[in-house]
This record gives C-alpha cells, sequence and structure tokens, in this order.
C-alpha cells in the first residue's frame, strides 16, 4: 500500500523518482520501476498500478518502501521525498554501522517522514533532553542535600558532645560551688570557736565583780 499525501509533496516526488531513474540509466516506466523495486524489496511485492502512481505523483510509498527505493536507485531517502541534495548511501565503515538495526530502522523512518512530523520529533528530542537535564540537576541536587544532611548530622553530634561536656563543667563548678559553701560554713564555725575562747575570761571576770571579789588580788608580802 502507499500513503496518499498533498498533490504538491506527491507530484514533486514522482518528478524527483523520474529523474533519478534516467540518472541511473533506467527508464522511468511503471514496468521498469515495478522490476526494479520488487527486486530489492523483501516485503510483499508492489502492483503495476502502484509504481505508477508513484512515477505520477499521485502517492507517496510508506518509509519501509521508500527506504528499498532508496537504496535501489543509490539514493538518499530524503533527498527522494524531500529534493535535498543527492547524496550516495553511506559506504561501509562509516558511523552509521555504530547504530544498531532498529535504531537505523528508525532514522530511516524519521528521514521518509513529512517535514512537519520531523518537527514533532524534534521538539520531541528537545523535551526529552531538557528532562534528562531536569534530572541530572535533581540528581546533583540531591547528592548536595544528602551531603548536607550529613554534614548537619555530624555538627548536631559536635554539638550533643558540647553540650555534654558543658553540663559536665557545670556538675564540676556546682561541686566547686558546695565545696567552697562548705568550707565557709566550717571557717565560720571556726571563728565562732575562737570568739568564744577568748570571751569565756571576759565573762568569768564580769561574773566575780558580780559577787563582789576584788578585780585585783592582793600580791603577797
Amino acid at each position: 500500500m502507499s500513503t496518499s499525501q498533498t498533490p504538491n509533496v506527491a507530484e514533486a516526488f514522482g518528478q524527483r523518482l523520474q529523474q533519478i531513474m534516467r540518472e541511473a540509466g533506467l527508464e522511468p516506466k511503471p514496468s521498469v520501476l515495478l522490476h526494479g523495486f520488487n527486486t530489492h524489496y523483501a516485503g510483499q511485492p508492489i502492483s503495476w498500478q502502484t509504481a505508477r502512481n508513484w512515477l505520477r505523483g499521485l502517492f507517496l510509498p510508506q518509509p519501509d518502501k521508500l527506504q528499498a527505493l532508496a537504496q535501489w536507485l543509490q539514493v538518499q531517502p530524503e533527498y527522494l521525498y524531500y529534493g535535498s541534495e543527492p547524496q550516495t548511501l553511506l559506504p561501509p565503515g562509516s558511523e552509521s554501522e555504530a547504530l544498531s538495526a532498529s535504531d537505523q530502522a528508525m532514522w530511516q523512518h524519521y528521514l521518509s517522514s513529512t517535514p512537519q512530523a520531523q518537527q514533532m520529533i524534534k521538539s520531541m528530542v528537545a523535551t526529552c533532553a531538557q528532562i534528562r537535564k531536569l534530572d541530572e540537576d535533581n540528581q546533583a541536587w540531591s547528592e548536595q542535600w544528602a551531603q548536607l544532611v550529613q554534614e548537619n548530622g555530624t555538627l548536631c553530634e559536635q554539638l550533643a558532645q558540647m553540650t555534654a561536656e558543658n553540663q559536665a563543667l557545670r556538675d564540676q563548678l556546682r561541686r566547686a560551688e558546695e565545696t567552697i559553701t562548705d568550707l565557709a560554713t566550717e571557717l565560720r564555725c571556726l571563728r565562732m570557736s575562737l570568739t568564744l575562747e577568748k570571751c569565756i575570761p571576759l565573762i568569768e571576770e564580769s561574773d566575780g565583780e558580780a559577787a563582789g571579789e576584788p578585780l585585783v588580788k592582793p600580791s603577797r608580802l
């Protein structure tokens, strides 16, 4: 089956197809196109009517048929479809061989798609690239956040250790204050004891005066 397109695109394709066949030394007839295409196409063969519609620019081939047609005529699918500068197929050993078969098929589908479809694909690829960039940025932010959390955990551990050391110092200070208080109490008691020892003789003398005893004892002759 072939894909119906707007008259301008299909007509331009048919004219290019005829020109390419002439340049390849082939007569642009449906029978020649039919035989050459079916020889190089592994899928279901096309009919004489389909070959005639391609040459007249009434229909466009599907992507897989466009690829086979381009390989047979030794041109790039985008030139056959869009009319870009003619290029031969990439030779063996080129960068295209680094792609898998599925990737090459996808690339050829892209080349054989309409400009509108290609633009849509480009937009989708650009969006995917932006999403990937956002994922990379998010991963970087996640790593930085994890590092900050780890550093914060280290700071918390240091703060807890400093708090414990501060509490230990407070305990030592409280014990020192208690010791000073005890020493001050003992000192007061000692002072009171000394004061009492000095006051007892005075009290005894005061009691003697109250009883009529002379303050000065007579000296012996």
